[in-house]
């Protein structure tokens, strides 16, 4: 088929208008124009990653899910330490008595050569009183001592300052006590009356224990 310019068509005369058209627009779409840019851009090769898992957790807030600012991050699967109990370290320890207390001021230091002292170990209390050696049970609540009745053994006390010193240990000990600890001080203060006592570490009270060379332990009751 020739058009009014001379122009031969071949090959096209079963398709009509629509089709030529159809064909002339896939030439334009499947050919690219020489020098043209490419507009998409480059597909990347490289992996791709992300950051790094934290092995943190933070603590959600309980009303909008949203994290806490405030919240403590620790490693997943910790926990918090647990707050202190307050309970002074006294047990295993040998406490050299120092002082007698009336109404928690220091009433003056025990008589020189006084062999008074305690030790608190696995619910036992051991002590020596000056004159006499004893033992009871106890139990420890924080800061709290109790002291079930003490059995002693019954020597005289001649001295009139070392009987004193008897007396103000047996009655803070099985009256009930408050322990407050301060580095190698400790003072008991008395709960059912006025008083307390002051001790300080001795190891030497703990060692004597151990071994089985001191008298705490009362012959009679």
């Amino acid at each position: 088929m020739t058009d009014h310019h001379g122009v031969r068509w071949t090959g096209l005369a079963g398709i009509g208008l629509a089709g030529a058209l159809l064909l002339s627009g896939c030439a334009r779409t499947s050919v690219a124009e020489p020098g043209a840019a490419a507009t998409s851009a480059p597909v990347s090769s490289a992996p791709a990653t992300s950051a790094p898992a934290s092995s943190a957790s933070v603590t959600p807030s309980a009303e909008s899910g949203s994290v806490d600012p405030g919240a403590i991050m620790l490693p997943s699967g910790e926990v918090p330490p647990a707050d202190p109990t307050g309970t002074p370290a006294v047990e295993g320890v040998g406490w050299r008595l120092s002082g007698l207390l009336v109404g928690g001021d220091a009433v003056g230091a025990v008589p020189d050569g006084t062999d008074a002292w305690m030790v608190l170990q696995d619910g036992r209390l051991l002590l020596r009183t000056g004159c006499n050696s004893g033992g009871a049970a106890y139990t420890v609540d924080g800061t709290a001592l109790t002291v079930e009745p003490i059995a002693t053994t019954k020597m005289a006390c001649t001295d009139d300052a070392i009987a004193e010193v008897e007396r103000s240990m047996l009655g803070v000990l099985q009256g009930g006590a408050v322990m407050v600890r301060d580095g190698d001080e400790l003072l008991l203060t008395a709960v059912a009356e006025q008083g307390g006592l002051a001790f300080t570490v001795d190891p030497a009270v703990l060692q004597a224990v151990s071994s089985g060379a001191s008298s705490a332990s009362p012959t009679t009751s």
